[in-house]
């Protein structure tokens, strides 16, 4: 059941509680006034000291418009908060830029709490409070503080933020009330006064004493004074022989009241304390109560320590005080089974609704970790599914060490939640799982913890050589967990076998086969969320092979969903990061270009910086492929502190594109010590591919250090092991870097060996780019093909595709756009087809064609081409007459 689904618990959750038959307090109404003069108040106060009623009856009274959310254990979760947080903004929230909490943005809470809050604030009418009630129950999570801290920051003048809690604030909101964003209201200011006393028993005016005495005898504590009026009694005296604690006094107190009450009474509130709210439904099925409803209605009206939420159905929250000594009463008038099976009762209640944090609470104290840890197995995926990792993390962590050790699916679990911000200790929890489990008895499980450790070290970013006996377990579970699996679940660990032996095993034949296993099954009941995910990785293959046909086949599949609200920005971000990277190798820069922006955006709004620095890095791609090098150059400034040093292969790309960089500008030297870099750091990562591509670039910097004979020997060496042959863009390169390396060191029959191989496989393929593409490379190899008729057509193509210039010695093969014969009678080929003039021929532009011709065709002066063409005319007259001229030639 997700976490909104709608029963009165959760509309009570988000509601006011329903006041009746409460006393203004006036003085306290105008210090709220004060107070909400700043953009955040923290009212605090001991339990029992009419906090929320002040409140709730400062709204009613003074009429604003509120939005207020009562917080519980739950809330720790920011997976659990922020959906709720989103259900009072009302339609604002469905838009689709609507901030969505994702267990991405666990590592940049902060941004993400003023974030929402922001866009929460400005969804809200003028004079709005946003009250948040009963804080202490999530404060001890950091988590949850810093989300507090996001929204005082974040409270706009048209709106204010009130924070209700028993205790003060924490000590890193001290910042915030030094800048006077927040003002603490409450303890001894909270205390009754005398004339609140009168007016909260009824007491006539001249009864003063008996209000002093009440006084006296609450020490100023609201609840206390409830509980004296409703035993209609005095107090002994002296007050602190009876107070000498709020809970003695509450224990006191509550032991005159509660004796005193029917029995069937006792009985229902006996068997309802564990709920944190009870419905008439619910207070029936625990205590088999058939009045139950008149009875919860009876304790509200009559002030009873009970809160009524009124909605489709009406809902009660018994003071916090109360419910803990309805909980001590239970356990000792309650046999220890029927105990037991109460709290057993109320958690599977709770679970059921959906309050799964307040089952886990009741289990917990009832000590049935056995029937806590069945309700995490049955919940887990479901709370992974909703990014509620904390809240899955919370439950696992009551669980005793030693039963997680002997559960390898609590392990897995384990694995899981740790997952994100700690890959290495979520591998930790895999391997130990992995070894407690029974891989034969279990393959889908074995399987689940395999594709979990790989995750682990793709989460790195860092080495992947330790995935390898990973790999091989993952492939002797695989048929038989296959077997087992779910389509979503088989989907998952397909597309671990993909991407793990992607990085490890390029050259398993096998790979292609569980691309087009994936692709086919996208649709096997899967959501779009998990469409998008292993698509993408799919299109990860396609990327890395250079199939561009299929890359664009799946492109197709996915776009039409990828933007909707189910797919999640982090999945969107990874899709068109994919596309991007398909674009660039399709030599479609515009649409990269456009798709980098998609991904600036979302990185940008969902603050994922680790994915704005890969779209960084493939930005710089795209401009060192068109010659932008100035560009280049400045966006790679920008990385020098994005740059995680921990990603190992995020600096070697970054040390690869700075290596091209110099490459491109001549500077050989400084590109060979920045390729020689990006090799090692591939090299220490365990991706061969990778490291391949990173010493064809090392091999070209060599030779333009002047070793063009050792780069060649290096790269045969490099390339004996076909490190290839799966990956047509790959051995395009390949044969592009050892035709290059051949010519450069006068092998010539082996130069046209690599070039055939360069343009066979670029037409086969259509590759306009590659990894590393520099323009006069690419163009001796290309002119030496075309001079020897390999592929002309596609050599054609590619040049004139990426506007390539001829080398310095070009063939006449060479697609020049414009040709000029000169022996004999002159000639003009446009495109390889002879002008014609319809009219007559153009004589003196023709002329002024074969003056330039034949003074070199660069350097020529125009004064010397206007005297010799205009020899009668003077100086201005003749340059006036060039001038038009040159104006005509160009048209021709």
């Amino acid at each position: 059941m997700g976490r909104l689904a709608m029963n009165a618990s959760r509309f009570a959750k988000l509601t006011a509680p329903d006041l009746f038959d409460v006393a203004p307090r006036e003085r306290l109404f105008e210090r709220l006034d004060e107070a909400l003069k700043h953009p955040a108040l923290w009212l605090n106060g001991m339990a029992g000291a009419g906090k929320t009623t002040l409140v709730a009856s400062y709204l009613a009274e003074r009429q604003r418009p509120s939005c207020w959310l009562h917080v519980d254990p739950g809330d720790r979760d920011p997976a659990e908060l922020f959906p709720y947080l989103s259900a009072l903004a009302g339609k604002a929230a469905l838009a689709r830029r609507w901030p969505s909490y994702l267990p991405d943005h666990a590592h940049q809470l902060p941004v993400f709490a003023r974030r929402f809050f922001r866009a929460f604030f400005d969804a809200q009418e003028n004079g709005t409070i946003l009250v948040m009630d009963n804080l202490q129950a999530a404060l001890d999570a950091d988590s949850f503080s810093e989300i507090l801290l996001g929204a005082v920051d974040e409270t706009p003048p048209h709106c204010r933020l009130l924070l209700i809690s028993r205790t003060t604030p924490p000590a890193n909101f001290a910042r915030a009330i030094a800048r006077n964003r927040l003002v603490v209201l409450g303890g001894t200011a909270l205390r009754l006064t005398p004339d609140e006393v009168m007016a909260i028993a009824e007491l006539e005016p001249g009864e003063s004493a008996m209000a002093e005495r009440l006084l006296r005898g609450c020490d100023g504590w609201a609840a206390g004074l409830s509980l004296i009026l409703a035993q209609k009694t005095q107090v002994p005296s002296p007050a602190d022989a009876i107070r000498q604690s709020e809970s003695m006094m509450f224990d006191f107190l509550a032991t005159e009241v509660f004796d005193r009450v029917d029995e069937r009474l006792q009985h229902m509130l006996l068997h309802v304390w564990p709920l944190p709210r009870v419905d008439a439904d619910a207070a029936e099925r625990l205590s088999g109560e058939a009045a139950a409803a008149t009875m919860l209605d009876e304790l509200y009206r009559s002030n009873f320590f009970t809160e009524c939420y009124f909605d489709a159905v009406p809902s009660y929250r018994l003071h916090d005080l109360f419910r803990t000594y309805l909980g001590t009463q239970a356990r000792r008038r309650l046999s220890a089974s029927r105990f037991d099976d109460l709290l057993r009762a109320a958690a599977d209640y709770l679970e059921q609704i959906g309050e799964l944090a307040a089952a886990a609470d009741v289990l917990e104290s009832a000590g049935a970790r056995g029937s806590l840890a069945e309700v995490v197995l049955r919940t887990a995926p479901e709370l992974m599914a909703s990014g509620r990792v904390e809240t899955l993390a919370d439950w696992l962590a009551r669980l005793p060490a030693e039963q997680i050790a002997a559960s390898p699916e609590l392990g897995y679990w384990m694995g899981r939640t740790r997952l994100a911000r700690s890959p290495a200790d979520a591998r930790t929890a895999f391997n130990s799982a992995y070894d407690a489990c029974n891989a034969t008895a279990d393959p889908l499980l074995a399987a689940r913890l395999a594709v979990g450790v790989i995750d682990s070290y793709f989460v790195e970013w860092s080495e992947f050589v330790g995935m390898d006996p990973w790999l091989d377990r993952l492939d002797t579970a695989m048929p038989a967990a296959l077997e087992r699996a779910s389509p979503s679940q088989a989907v998952e660990l397909m597309s671990s076998a993909l991407v793990g032996g992607l990085y490890r095993r390029p050259n398993d034949p096998a790979l292609r086969q569980r691309a087009e296993w994936v692709q086919e099954r996208l649709d096997d009941s899967l959501s779009l969320d998990q469409r998008v995910q292993a698509g993408t990785f799919v299109l990860n293959f396609w990327n890395w092979t250079g199939d561009l046909a299929q890359a664009r086949t799946l492109i197709g599949r996915l776009a039409p969903i990828v933007d909707d609200t189910q797919v999640s920005a982090f999945r969107r971000a990874w899709y068109w990061l994919r596309c991007a990277y398909h674009h660039y190798i399709a030599s479609q820069f515009d649409e990269q270009e456009r798709a980098l922006a998609c991904v600036r955006e979302i990185a940008t709004v969902e603050n994922f910086a680790v994915i704005e620095v890969i779209a960084t890095l493939y930005s710089v791609f795209g401009r060192l492929s068109v010659g932008a090098l100035d560009d280049a150059e400045a966006t790679l400034t920008t990385l020098e502190e994005a740059l995680d040093p921990g990603r190992r292969l995020d600096r070697a790309v970054e040390r690869y594109l700075q290596g091209w960089l110099h490459l491109a500008r001549g500077e050989a030297a400084a590109a060979q010590a920045q390729a020689d870099e990006a090799v090692r750091l591939a090299g220490e990562a365990g991706v061969g591919n990778v490291e391949t591509y990173f010493r064809l670039l090392a091999l070209v910097a060599q030779a333009h250090c002047g070793d063009s004979e050792g780069a060649r020997q290096s790269a045969t060496t490099l390339c004996d092991g076909k490190p290839h042959q799966h990956y047509p863009l790959l051995a395009f390169e390949a044969s592009m870097v050892r035709a290059y390396l051949a010519e450069c060191s006068g092998h010539t029959a082996e130069a046209d060996e690599f070039a055939r191989e360069m343009l066979e496989t670029g037409a086969r393929h259509t590759f306009m780019n590659a990894l590393l593409w520099l323009p006069p490379m690419v163009s001796r190899i290309t002119a030496r093909a075309l001079a020897r008729g390999i592929e002309t057509a596609f050599g054609r193509r590619l040049i004139e595709h990426r506007h390539l210039a001829p080398p310095p010695v070009a063939p006449p093969q060479w697609p020049w756009q414009i040709r000029v014969r000169c022996f004999g009678q002159m000639q003009i080929e446009r495109n390889g087809v002879t002008v014609r003039f319809q009219r007559k021929a153009q004589k003196r532009p023709l002329s002024l064609l074969m003056a330039l011709v034949a003074a070199g065709g660069k350097g020529v002066s125009t004064a010397a081409l206007a005297a010799h063409l205009w020899p009668d005319a003077d100086g201005d007259a003749a340059r006036g007459a060039l001038t038009t001229t040159v104006f005509r030639l160009r048209r021709l």
